[in-house]
C-alpha cells in the first residue's frame, strides 16, 4: 500500500504541469558622474578583486544577523566583483588623483568583497582593502555601507545595492589616495 502511494505521489509530481520559473537578472551598475582632470599624486595598480565565496550569480539576502540566502530565481547579469571592478576603476583613476599602473614597482590595491546583498529593504556593500609595496603594508581597513530603498521590490533594491557600491568605492577610494600620495610626497 506504501508503495502504491508513493508511485502515485511521484507520478503526480512528473506529470503536473507547474508554470515555468521565471528567471531575471540584473546589473546594480555604480553611479557614475563626470570627473574633472586632475594631476596625479600617486600611481597604483589594481589588483585582486575577490569575492566572498557565496557571492557569485545569485542575489543574496540576509535572512538573520548571522545568516544570508541566495533567491532562486533572481540574479545578478555578472559577479559582484565584475561591478566592483568597474567602480573602482572610476572611483580611483577617474574621480580622484591617481594614476594607473599595469606593472612596475607601484603600489597595489587588493580588495575582498565581503557583502553584496539585500539586508531588508535596504542594500549593502562591504569591502575589505589592503594596499601595499614590495616591503610593506601601506593602508588597510573596511568599508561597509548600506542604503534604504524606498520598498522591498527587487527593482529598488538592486538600485540601494548600486548606490552602496558607489559610496563604498568612494570612501575606499579617498582611504587610498590619501594613503598613496602620503607616501609618495613622502
Amino acid at each position: 500500500m506504501k508503495r502504491l502511494l508513493f508511485v502515485a505521489l511521484v507520478g503526480c509530481a512528473l506529470t503536473s504541469k507547474a508554470p515555468p520559473r521565471e528567471l531575471r537578472y540584473f546589473a546594480p551598475e555604480a553611479e557614475v558622474s563626470p570627473s574633472a582632470h586632475v594631476t596625479p599624486c600617486a600611481r597604483i595598480r589594481l589588483g585582486h578583486i575577490t569575492p566572498s565565496a557565496h557571492l557569485r550569480h545569485a542575489i543574496e539576502h540576509r535572512v538573520a544577523a548571522l545568516e544570508i540566502a541566495p533567491y532562486d530565481h533572481l540574479g545578478w547579469t555578472e559577479t559582484p566583483d565584475a561591478y566592483v571592478r568597474r567602480a573602482l576603476v572610476h572611483a580611483l583613476f577617474e574621480a580622484r588623483p591617481l594614476e594607473e599602473a599595469t606593472a612596475g614597482r607601484v603600489a597595489v590595491l587588493d580588495v575582498d568583497v565581503l557583502a553584496f546583498e539585500q539586508v531588508g529593504p535596504a542594500g549593502r556593500v562591504v569591502l575589505r582593502y589592503e594596499l601595499r609595496d614590495d616591503t610593506r603594508v601601506i593602508a588597510r581597513g573596511t568599508v561597509a555601507v548600506d542604503r534604504p530603498a524606498s520598498s522591498r521590490d527587487i527593482d529598488r533594491v538592486v538600485s540601494a545595492i548600486g548606490t552602496a557600491l558607489t559610496a563604498a568605492s568612494g570612501q575606499l577610494a579617498d582611504r587610498v589616495v590619501a594613503a598613496a600620495c602620503a607616501r609618495d610626497a613622502g
